[in-house]
């Protein structure tokens, strides 16, 4: 499935809105500054499951999107004999776009290895996790539209840990004082969009957050 460079416009409010109605609720209540909403991600298995909770609903809403602007029949994307194909066959090098492969993929990528850092993981755990996601994107998500791509599982996981340790070592600058001002808010709410809506916008306790 080819992608048009359009896709970058709408992929950036695709992403924030479904990842949005993932974490809703995520707002705490409590006086501390951990949220309770997956407060005891102490381990790979319970990190896995939180990064689900960013990839499913942004992956989904982002290619049902880009389904409705290319103006796609979802009856002949969605079949039986394409999931037959996918696990059947091995997978191909594709040729996308590339706003789509090195652009769209390694974003997706970064904030799924964000999603394990941000809970505690460290560079090595979160490259990992951002790796098997990306499997489980093309397989399980993409696998039901188009023929699983070996380079976008070679991109999305390795660009995306170079950007999202990137941001995240941003962000780890930005609340060194435990305070955020305007402009910092605004940069951590594009780098680190999910984060900022895992603590219900609440900059000031996301401030005082721990991270490794």
């Amino acid at each position: 499935m080819r992608m048009s460079s359009r896709v970058l416009v709408v992929l950036a409010p695709a992403l924030l809105v479904a990842g949005a109605l993932s974490l809703s609720g995520a707002a705490p209540e409590a006086a501390d500054v951990q949220p309770a909403h997956f407060a005891r991600c102490d381990n790979f298995g319970r990190r896995f499951l939180y990064s689900q909770h960013i990839l499913w609903p942004t992956s989904v809403g982002s290619d049902v999107l880009v389904m409705l602007i290319e103006d796609v029949d979802v009856n002949m994307m969605y079949s039986a004999d394409q999931w037959k194909q996918t696990f059947s066959e091995p997978p191909v090098f594709d040729g996308d776009h590339w706003s789509w492969n090195y652009g769209a993929h390694p974003a997706m990528g970064a904030f799924s290895y964000m999603s394990y850092r941000n809970r505690g993981g460290s560079w090595a755990e979160s490259l990992l996790g951002a790796a098997l996601n990306s499997v489980i994107y093309e397989y399980l998500i993409a696998g039901a539209i188009q023929q699983p791509s070996i380079n976008d599982m070679l991109v999305t996981p390795l660009l995306g840990g170079l950007a999202g340790e990137a941001a995240y070592r941003l962000k780890k600058r930005l609340v060194r004082d435990r305070r955020l001002n305007g402009w910092e808010k605004i940069v951590l709410s594009v780098t680190d969009p999910f984060e900022v809506l895992y603590y219900g916008f609440d900059y000031r306790r996301m401030a005082r957050a721990a991270y490794r």
